[in-house]
């Protein structure tokens, strides 16, 4: 008896431990090692607990019978995604429907088992038929492993499908909505059921791909229309960008053009300042002049070619709406990441900045920025003067503010280098600055 208690206990933990992995696949991509190794690291000492405590303890005094091991296969999942949300957290609706979709999986897997041991252990003793009924399930889920480790590696698209309201949470609670039904109709003490109930059953697999199936290619559409307008939104970006540097370069035309209709006379002025020995008014022509040739310059803030039009271009138009920049750049010449993407996010975050210290602080801003790629590493810290309280959603982004009309595009433009470069952004406000930290390898892509 004892090590029959011992065998099923060990069993049953390690179909639990199996089923969190499954779940796990859903999300592994999105984990980074750190939490990964917690996660198992709690899992584990879970499976230890419980395997070894709390399951032997109730066969023991309850005997292996149908009620107790009903009540281990439909509760023991409790404590494992507890664990899971604790750890990653802020993806609730993506838990509840990874749980829902890995219960209709297991549901499935144990009800081939009960069709087995209702077709070969009918009439076996009743340890028999729960301890095969139990290895059956070990045994499903090792055939199917191949197709088990693609669907749910796949299984759910990123957080922004299922931000959707209220469609979001109508599809992660549909799977255990269905379920549901099956559970209740089994809460029961006893061992054996009428094959209606059990062929009923197996149309589960049509559920469980018909949601697959369904979030595919929900998720493609949604994302093929996400990504198309964020597309026209960054070429019009770019287009404004493009009229611009236009602009910017026609100014520099005319001052050249002034400069060189001047050139002539001024330094006939100065010749004469000389000959006379006005060296005071000679040099402050001279400084004068230097300054006007410094201003139809494209600042040189980098050995990129784009990314100087696109720096110049974007803070003379801060500066225009009243918005001081102080910009460091340091780019190690063999770096990796796109100039394009660089340009594109420099471009938008700047303007955006510029235009919430335009309407926040009256037109009296103040930016400071370093970008800085060395060593396989990429990093950009910008700072924004803003003394108002500065709202975050719960993802850590901020909220949309309609008074700022470039807001969606600067986030646009930062959402899609983070999710590109699998970068780490942060927002936060401290001492009266709006803090933005971004991190990423430096790689082609």
């Amino acid at each position: 008896m004892e090590t029959s208690v011992i065998l099923l206990s060990f069993i049953l933990t390690v179909t639990q431990l199996f089923d969190a992995y499954l779940r796990y696949l859903a999300f592994r991509d999105g984990m980074d090692k750190r939490e990964r190794n917690r996660l198992w690291r709690f899992f584990f000492a879970w499976g230890l607990l419980d395997g070894a405590l709390l399951y032997c303890w109730l066969f023991h005094s309850m005997g292996i019978a149908a009620a107790p091991y009903k009540a281990v296969l439909m509760l023991g999942w409790i404590p494992y995604l507890v664990i899971f949300m604790s750890i990653l957290r802020g993806q609730a609706v993506q838990h509840i429907f990874v749980f829902g979709m890995s219960a209709v999986w297991g549901f499935l897997q144990h009800n081939w088992s009960s069709i087995a041991v209702a077709l070969f252990l009918k009439n076996s003793p009743e340890e028999v038929v729960l301890m095969t009924h139990a290895s059956l399930y070990i045994l499903w889920s090792f055939l199917a492993w191949p197709l088990e480790r693609r669907l749910f590696s796949n299984l759910i698209p990123s957080k922004e499908f299922f931000a959707l309201r209220p469609l979001g949470i109508y599809i992660a609670l549909l799977p255990l909505i269905i379920l549901s039904g099956h559970l209740l109709l089994l809460a029961d003490g006893r061992l054996w059921h009428s094959w209606t109930e059990r062929l009923s059953r197996i149309y589960l697999p049509l559920v469980f791909f018909f949601f697959y199936r369904y979030i595919l290619i929900a998720s493609k559409k949604f994302y093929s229309e996400q990504r198309a307008d964020r597309n026209s939104q960054l070429l019009r970006g770019q287009l404004s960008s493009l009229e611009g540097y236009s602009r910017l370069m026609q100014k520099n035309d005319e001052q050249v053009s002034v400069l060189r209709r001047d050139i002539g006379c001024n330094y006939r002025i100065i010749r004469d300042m000389l000959e006379k020995g006005e060296l005071t008014k000679a040099r402050k022509m001279v400084t004068a002049e230097l300054s006007k040739l410094k201003n139809t310059q494209i600042v040189s803030y980098s050995n990129s070619r784009m990314l100087n039009i696109a720096l110049s271009l974007y803070i003379s138009r801060a500066e225009e709406m009243g918005c001081s920049v102080k910009a460091q750049v340091d780019l190690a010449d063999n770096r990796l990441t796109s100039e394009n993407d660089l340009s594109m996010l420099l471009s938008n975050i700047l303007l955006r900045a510029a235009t919430a210290a335009k309407t926040k602080n009256h037109g009296k801003g103040e930016i400071i920025f370093t970008l800085r790629i060395a060593k396989g590493k990429g990093t950009l810290h910008l700072m924004n003067r803003h003394e108002e309280p500065f709202p975050l959603d719960k993802n850590g982004w901020p909220l949309k503010d309609a008074d700022i009309d470039e807001h969606e595009l600067g986030m646009l433009s930062l959402i899609a280098f983070v999710k590109k470069y699998r970068a780490k952004a942060s927002f936060w406000q401290k001492d009266g600055w709006v803090r933005l930290s971004i991190s990423w390898e430096d790689r082609s892509l």
